[in-house]
């Protein structure tokens, strides 16, 4: 089992700067190697359709909506499931002191997002986007094999860090969770893009 992991949003609180109300963490999952390529194929296929160069990194933030359309359209199609977990971080429920850092928050995220699927969780290679300082690369490759795993179960293998310029799956993480994000926002055309992901979800969880 693979799982590929990015975010959309972010964990500041200074709403009126600029700071994301949602923070959401999105997994991508493949059951098997083959799956996973042959679905990162399907993308670099895409990238050459639509006459991007090779090393094209698909944003959604940033990517026009022909381009969303055409990356979504070409991930549907292949074996893939995913699931994602917002934290809302306008509620005035969220009152841990441990919210206003970003690291361990980073951390707690994600632990939760995982959690999430743990009942289908099992011997998996974690593959994370790699922004960040080295120190904490390693502190959430630590963290998360000693939070999810235990003597009776692995649910985690390994956790990998791999930089989402280069990791056409990765990207397709940060697709699913930008589409999250946009669905809670309301913004205009978020059913659009939808549409391609509902039937790959798994779990949507928005918290608290």
């Amino acid at each position: 089992m693979l799982v590929f992991v990015d975010e959309s949003g972010d964990l500041g609180f200074k709403f009126d700067r600029g700071s994301t109300r949602y923070f959401t963490i999105a997994l991508v999952v493949f059951e098997s190697g083959e799956a996973a390529m042959a679905c990162q194929r399907a993308i670099e296929r895409t990238k050459d359709q639509l006459g991007l160069p090779a090393n094209y990194e698909f944003h959604f933030h940033g990517d026009s909506h022909e381009r969303r359309l055409a990356l979504l359209g070409a991930a549907a199609r292949q074996d893939f499931s995913c699931y994602t977990f917002t934290l809302d971080k306008a509620s005035p429920r969220l009152t841990g002191r441990g919210f206003k850092y970003r690291d361990p928050s980073y951390k707690w995220v994600c632990r939760i997002a995982l959690e999430n699927m743990t009942s289908d969780l099992q011997n998996a290679t974690i593959i994370i986007d790699g922004s960040g300082e080295r120190k904490f690369r390693h502190q959430i490759k630590d963290y998360l094999r000693r939070e999810l795993n235990s003597e009776q179960r692995q649910k985690i293998r390994e956790v990998r860090i791999s930089r989402s310029s280069s990791d056409p799956l990765v990207q397709l993480a940060d697709y699913v969770a930008g589409v999250t994000n946009r669905l809670y926002e309301g913004k205009a055309g978020a059913e659009h893009y939808e549409v391609y992901l509902r039937r790959k979800r798994r779990s949507q969880r928005k918290w608290p």
